[in-house]
């Protein structure tokens, strides 16, 4: 299918499609001349409008996996495993499905540590090539319809995976449904209050950084954008409970030893980077139309 002839944004819509409510504002119109909006409700930032799915789909059959040195795949697997000590904290060693699992890093450093791993991704070629390395069972297609049995897993991984998401919360309810009563999900997304980004913002608003205007955001592919916070009450709207945090580690073999001290101990700590990650229980099913935000 060719690009050009594939319309590319949805109808604008006017209101915040995790809580409901109709307070949402232009916040910021980035160099791509994409709209993000915020909501004043709950705090989340979007993209308005958002791609349609004929679109994402043409974007996601053409996406560059770039490939990795030997070096970065054992960084990669050594990271993944840290997170995985994280948390076998809170559950012991069982069923894991990876959404998302792209490369197969995250399945690959879990089945070392005795993980029975399962994966979704959006790339069916993708798919096939990480299926067959790992001999795994890795689905695509419609994750939303995807043959997967509720009530099954330990632990749910969603690494780097909802901000990409035109709907979000239908993929957390399934999530919530497929996971065993206490499960965990792991979920690892950019942090758009990170010092760099109300950094490069406040000189925007203030007329010094008037090139790319808002490239932070990555609109090519993100439509949502969390602080920590924001995800803590997403995740209670949707039957889950925060029960560790932190800022996500960039491995850099270059790095000494006094800079990955600082990272470890203060910037990751209190999530001052880029990046962060959320484990959190499965407590129960959501209640329909439920707000915990407490305002309409």
């Amino acid at each position: 299918m060719s690009a050009i002839s594939i319309e590319k944004y949805d109808p604008e819509i006017g209101y915040c499609m995790l809580c409901g409510s109709n307070l949402i504002e232009m916040y910021l119109v980035d160099f791509r001349g994409n709209q993000i909006f915020r909501c004043k409700n709950c705090g989340v930032q979007f993209m308005n409008p958002q791609y349609t799915d004929e679109y994402l789909g043409d974007f996601y059959s053409r996406y560059f996996h770039e490939g990795v040195s030997t070096q970065q795949m054992r960084e990669r697997i050594g990271l993944f495993k840290s997170y995985l000590a994280t948390i076998e904290k809170y559950t012991g060693v069982g069923s894991m499905l990876d959404i998302g699992c792209g490369d197969g890093h995250f399945m690959e450093a879990a089945m070392q540590k005795g993980w029975d791993v399962e994966g979704y991704d959006v790339d069916e070629d993708n798919v096939t090539k990480v299926s067959e390395r790992l001999r795994v069972c890795i689905q695509s297609g419609d994750f939303l319809q995807a043959n997967y049995l509720e009530n099954s897993y330990d632990l749910i991984v969603m690494h780097q995976v909802l901000e990409h998401l035109k709907n979000p919360i239908g993929y957390l309810r399934r999530v919530s449904r497929l996971l065993r009563e206490d499960g965990i999900v792991f979920i690892a997304v950019p942090n758009i209050a990170s010092v760099s980004a109300a950094l490069k913002r406040y000189l925007e608003l203030r007329g010094f950084r008037k090139r790319k205007k808002g490239s932070y955001y990555d609109t090519d592919h993100h439509m949502w954008y969390f602080t920590p916070g924001v995800l803590n009450d997403v995740l209670r709207l949707n039957g889950f409970e925060v029960i560790y945090s932190r800022g996500c580690h960039r491995v850099r073999a270059e790095d000494s030893k006094l800079k990955e001290l600082i990272k470890e101990h203060l910037w990751e700590r209190f999530m001052l980077n880029s990046t962060f990650y959320v484990v959190a229980k499965c407590l129960r099913a959501p209640e329909k139309n439920e707000n915990v935000f407490g305002r309409k």
